[in-house]
């Protein structure tokens, strides 16, 4: 069998060359080719030796996902009747032995590796997110989503191991703000920029010399911690079960929070009130930089509410912790830069004067602090 069988049954899988995958017998050559680089014939060659995988009875979509750790990818694309894209080094590749998939295949094979509690959500919902862990390759963050043409799935590999914070070459005013009893942190930056990362990293360092109960809320659960020092509950939730698990964490007397994303107004005032209940908490921002986070924040609300809002922020924000991650020669270069709420900075927010905050910034450095460190 040289190409995808198009066949459609109930019992249909992915049917993978086998001669590509069992590379025991023959070397993978013209998987990838990059389209951001001038030689459109560049070529990945993967040596027979190399590949040992070969699990019965496994989901063929496992199959691609080990020739993506073969290849050094963190993300595997699969979207209906277009090709296969996986990332490296945050460039889009794309997959040349695999012939598109038309939505009726992908939509059974998805549903091989949907955990049975997920399923619902196929005729549900047009977008969700769950987990997916394969023996012996490693954990995977799932969306499954619909476009125009149909179902579409993208896989990104979660760390086997939790980055230690000396590693990450954070900057070392992050060692006070999780010093601190109470207090809002936004951690914000684009997407991948490693902003899940850098918040396990800070648990990990609670957990191996505080004594703290930490919770955290996810969609989905990524890296895994052990209560070590620190007791840590690790809650996996979803849209309809986040502001009941939310409401439940409260009553378990949690003195970190891990709270994800701020998209909303609400998820906003969780945060809020669970600092006001004497809690640490650490959220997520997609933005990039300092001052665009505020104003994010001020434009979650109306103008009528915004003066309230900046003053509700003002009270309860410790720090703000920006990243970015840019690709280099030696690797990828993390970019931090490093906000904390003194009284005159709190004040500024509290009067929405952003260009006022910029400039402090600039001409008072005591207060920020940035720092660079490359990661091969």
């Amino acid at each position: 069998m040289t190409n995808i069988d198009k066949k459609i049954n109930s019992d249909e899988t992915i049917a993978i060359d086998l001669d590509t995958y069992k590379t025991r017998k023959m070397a993978i050559e013209n998987i990838i080719v990059d389209k951001n680089t001038k030689n459109t014939n560049q070529r990945i060659k993967i040596h027979p030796q190399e590949n040992s995988y070969n699990e019965k009875n496994e989901p063929e979509i496992n199959k691609i996902l080990h020739q993506l750790i073969k290849l050094n990818a963190t993300e595997l694309h699969m979207y209906s009747d277009n090709p296969f894209f996986i990332r490296r080094n945050k460039r889009l590749l794309k997959l040349k032995n695999l012939p598109p998939l038309s939505p009726a295949v992908l939509y059974n094979n998805l549903k091989l590796i949907i955990p049975k509690s997920y399923i619902k959500f196929l005729s549900k919902s047009k977008n969700f997110t769950f987990p997916y862990e394969v023996k012996n390759i490693g954990r995977f963050r799932v969306n499954v989503f619909y476009d125009n043409v149909g179902i579409c799935a993208s896989f990104k590999k979660i760390p086997n191991k939790i980055p230690e914070m000396k590693n990450l070459n954070l900057p070392k005013s992050i060692f006070n703000i999780i010093n601190q009893k109470e207090g809002l942190v936004i951690i914000n930056g684009e997407r991948r920029s490693g902003k899940s990362t850098t918040l396990n990293s800070i648990i990990q360092k609670i957990n191996n010399e505080q004594n703290k109960h930490i919770i955290t809320l996810e969609t989905p659960i990524e890296f895994r911690h052990k209560s070590n020092f620190s007791l840590i509950n690790q809650r996996e939730v979803t849209k309809e079960t986040f502001e009941d698990t939310f409401a439940a964490s409260l009553l378990e007397n949690p003195d970190i929070m891990g709270l994800g994303e701020v998209k909303t107004a609400n998820d906003l005032l969780r945060s809020i009130r669970a600092v006001q209940e004497g809690i640490l908490v650490f959220t997520f921002l997609n933005t990039r930089g300092i001052i665009p986070s505020i104003k994010f924040i001020e434009n979650l609300y109306p103008r009528s509410e915004r003066m309230k809002i900046r003053e509700i922020l003002s009270d309860n924000l410790l720090a703000v912790i920006s990243q970015q991650s840019i690709i280099t020669d030696k690797g990828i270069k993390y970019n931090y830069e490093i906000l904390t709420i003194n009284p005159i900075v709190s004040s500024l927010i509290k009067k929405g004067k952003k260009k006022e905050i910029a400039n402090l910034i600039t001409h008072h450095p005591s207060i920020f602090l940035l720092k660079q460190s490359t990661i091969c």
